[in-house]
């Protein structure tokens, strides 16, 4: 859904709002990570008293969790994080590698597949 987050994601999975045809999917594509790195995101960051980093890293973590969520009779989805985001909000390197750093480590612990051409 163009325009929106991974918290937004996360939302999508834990009420169930995801369309019928799209239902026990066999494969799931987060492709956020643009607006995960907004403006918007990082001022929400601010608002909870975290960093980027760790804001970033709790919306993935939600996200990751909403999927892997067990579902009966559902076997759990092949999950891919797909980081496209060039860094055109922040203007500092390590301010840019903040959601690469976030996702590799949560893909490290739950064993998800991760994509940066970045």
């Amino acid at each position: 859904m163009g325009g929106t987050n991974t918290a937004v994601g996360s939302q999508i999975f834990t009420y169930d709002l995801v369309p019928d045809e799209a239902r026990h999917s066999d494969i799931i594509i987060n492709g956020y990570a643009t607006n995960d790195m907004h403006v918007l995101t990082v001022l929400e960051a601010i608002a909870g008293n975290q960093t980027l980093g760790q804001h970033v890293f709790n919306m993935t973590h939600t996200f990751v969790r909403s999927v892997y969520e067990p579902k009966p009779c559902q076997n759990k989805p092949l999950l891919i994080h797909m980081d496209d985001y060039l860094g055109n909000e922040q203007r500092e390197i390590l301010s840019t590698m903040e959601l690469s750093e976030a996702v590799q480590s949560l893909a490290s612990d739950y064993g998800f597949g991760r994509v940066s051409y970045a």
